[in-house]
């Protein structure tokens, strides 16, 4: 070899049409197995938001169920909330559930008396709804060890499929 000129590395042979083909597919196989954690991941956090939200409606009903038919009066204050009552509909979750129409056929209860009575129980809705929003946000932040947990649930459940094991969280995980 002369002085000053540098050999060049040895070339490794072209792989075959086969390894090629081999290769693309391992490739597809990969985008397809990221693709299927991806969307794991997205079908688990929304189960996340389904339980929440039905676990949110379950805490407003029953705070609703607590609250006395005759504190709509607070709100109307000329609505005929004992003949609500005596029909049965002993607190706000019930004139909620009955609505316009069914309130309407109590004796003595009118068709506006029952709009009142249901336009006012939604609002007390709303403002236990949004009291019971603004408590699960200071308990959502009082409990970022649990989020932790369940993020390291499924990232524990995402390694083992990606290992090829169980998709599933046993329950002694």
């Amino acid at each position: 070899m002369r002085e000053g000129t540098e050999s060049a590395p040895p070339r490794l042979p072209a792989p075959g049409p086969s390894a090629v083909r081999s290769l693309i597919r391992r490739a597809g196989e990969a985008v397809s197995a990221a693709r299927a954690l991806l969307e794991g991941d997205e079908r688990a956090a929304q189960a996340v938001r389904d339980a929440y939200g039905a676990l949110h409606a379950e805490v407003l009903r029953q705070r609703l169920a607590e609250v006395p038919v005759e504190r709509l009066k607070e709100i109307v204050p000329r609505l005929p909330a004992a003949r609500l009552e005596k029909a049965g509909f002993a607190d706000i979750g019930a004139v909620l559930d009955a609505g316009t129409a069914r309130l309407e056929q109590i004796d003595g209860v009118g068709r506006q008396s029952a709009a009142q009575a249901v336009a006012a129980a939604r609002r007390m809705a709303e403002a236990a709804g949004q009291d019971e929003l603004r408590a699960s946000e200071h308990r959502r932040a009082a409990g970022e060890a649990e989020h932790i947990l369940l993020a390291a649930a499924v990232h524990s459940c995402a390694d083992r499929r990606a290992a090829g094991g169980d998709d599933l969280i046993s329950a002694n995980d």
